[in-house]
């Protein structure tokens, strides 16, 4: 079994370089949910 430290390093390795920004775009999808929809029926 890996030490904390370990696996800590490991997971800082993993790490991406650029931040994720899937908060934000859920938000956005939340706060605009009725125009998203209403847009979608005129495809």
């Amino acid at each position: 079994m890996k030490t904390r430290d370990e696996q800590i390093a490991r997971l800082e390795q993993l790490q991406s370089d650029t931040p994720s920004r899937w908060r934000e775009e859920a938000e956005y999808r939340v706060a605009n949910r009725e125009w998203i929809r209403e847009s979608q029926r005129y495809r």
